[in-house]
């Protein structure tokens, strides 16, 4: 049959396997002249209990996939989530860290970690902010004005105006579903 070839397999020594169809009254021919070209034809007869062995071993394959791949996807979730509480500890202590050497906070001071519901981020800092600025802000702001040098008074005023009375980290997380 015309365009009938179709590459089946490669083995490393670069030998391939092809399955053409030809018909009974053309085998001779096409033998003949396979052989010119030092083509070896072996014939091939198709019978349906050979199909039948087939379609059996392919759906037992199957099924061991399935399960194979069910208890991989189990392993991954639970790796998955044993490495995602590490990252949130590993966090939380390099929050912690920062927060004492970088903003001189003392050691006995308390953190949480809060993961505000999606869109309301700016609602929940300007909470945290009215609620901490109630605390003895006029020191923090005496103190960070006196760090800068009297040429730089607006500035140092502009810059503590600015800075939040927490320590904010944000994580941005990108929540995936297997499946």
């Amino acid at each position: 049959m015309p365009r009938s070839a179709r590459k089946v397999a490669v083995d490393n020594d670069g030998m391939s396997l092809y399955v053409v169809n030809v018909l009974s009254e053309y085998l001779d021919e096409f033998s003949s002249a396979a052989k010119a070209r030092r083509y070896i034809v072996r014939d091939w007869t198709y019978t349906p209990a050979a199909g039948g062995e087939l379609s059996t071993r392919s759906a037992r394959a199957e099924v061991e996939m399935r399960a194979a791949l069910a208890e991989l996807r189990a392993q991954a979730e639970r790796i998955y989530s044993e490495c995602f509480k590490v990252w949130v500890h590993m966090s939380a202590i390099k929050l912690f860290v920062e927060s004492i050497l970088e903003y001189g906070l003392p050691v006995k001071c308390s953190f949480a970690m809060v993961r505000p519901l999606s869109g309301h981020f700016d609602a929940v800092k300007s909470r945290l902010q009215a609620a901490y600025e109630k605390e003895d802000r006029g020191a923090a702001l005496a103190g960070l004005e006196d760090d800068f040098d009297s040429d730089d008074e607006g500035e140092g005023k502009a810059r503590a105006a600015k800075e939040l009375p927490f320590v904010g980290w944000s994580v941005s997380v990108n929540e995936t579903v297997l499946g």
